[in-house]
């Protein structure tokens, strides 16, 4: 990142690292500065719904209701 910033793939390669680890606010991050890069990084979009998912499910939520599920 510190070399090309302007990378999408870069961001979202950091993001399914953060996923892996259960960082899920990291990888939300670095999902979002993928799809600010590249808007058609389909790839970005499914990350950070899954992120989001995750995050919800740490939270002790197994089944989030519509209004839980509103920002995926």
């Amino acid at each position: 990142i510190q070399l090309d910033a302007s990378n999408a793939q870069v961001f979202y390669q950091r993001a399914e690292a953060f996923m892996t680890l259960r960082k899920f606010d990291e990888a939300i991050s670095d999902y979002t500065q993928a799809i600010g890069l590249n808007a058609a990084y389909k790839e970005a979009y499914t990350g950070r719904a899954k992120a989001h998912i995750g995050r919800l499910q740490n939270q002790g939520i197994k089944s989030p209701n519509a209004e839980q599920s509103a920002p995926i």
